[in-house]
């Protein structure tokens, strides 16, 4: 048990810290209004699968909660956008990471996604396509990120609705985090408490 308890010292001590998105999963908002994000465009929105399956024809349920974010529903103008501002450590390398999908027709819609530090200045940015649409809210969704180094204290995330097309199509985001990519030498130091813990125990 002593060596137990040794050894999550040791890892507890070298841990990186996490950066963390506020509301990530949208749950908290509703219509044009998400806590900890801003909206703006034509109709960026926080709905529901019950939105969707009153009101253009979706079934299914979507895997993270049930609301996410919407850009161009009712097929206005492709000029949605939605941003969160959030803390960073300049130097340190954080992984985005998200859910995205094509509502309805299959047609192309692209989400792009961009990093700014307190500048405005671009750290990473990335285009997202998807010509795949469905209706079926839980088969919609496709899983990526995008990978950064932060250069300030505060660090923007914004994405933003870049589709040509927006007739019985929607975009949709949903399930984003922000977590800190640890530094080789923090992996190593808990391989190595790891490998002596075994050690340890073997004795």
């Amino acid at each position: 048990m002593k060596t137990f308890i040794s050894f999550i010292a040791v890892a507890g001590s070298i841990a990186v810290a996490h950066a963390g998105i506020t509301n990530g999963s949208f749950q908290d908002g509703s219509g044009t209004t998400a806590t900890g994000w801003t909206l703006g465009g034509s109709n960026a929105l926080a709905l529901t699968d019950a939105d969707y399956i009153a009101n253009a024809g979706g079934y299914g349920a979507s895997p993270y909660g049930g609301r996410f974010l919407s850009f161009n529903a009712a097929d206005v103008a492709a000029d949605n956008w939605a941003y969160q501002d959030f803390a960073t450590t300049a130097g340190q390398e954080y992984t985005v990471s998200f859910a995205y999908g094509n509502y309805g027709a299959s047609t192309l819609q692209t989400l792009n996604v961009s990093l700014s530090d307190d500048n405005y200045g671009t750290l990473a940015s990335a285009s997202f396509a998807d010509s795949t649409g469905t209706t079926d809210l839980s088969a919609l969704w496709n899983s990526t990120s995008v990978t950064f180094v932060a250069a300030s204290s505060t660090t923007r995330l914004t994405f933003t609705d870049a589709g040509s097309t927006t007739s019985s199509t929607d975009l949709f985001v949903d399930n984003v985090a922000v977590e800190a990519v640890p530094e080789p030498m923090t992996m190593l130091a808990l391989a190595g408490g790891a490998v002596a813990l075994l050690r340890r125990r073997r004795a």
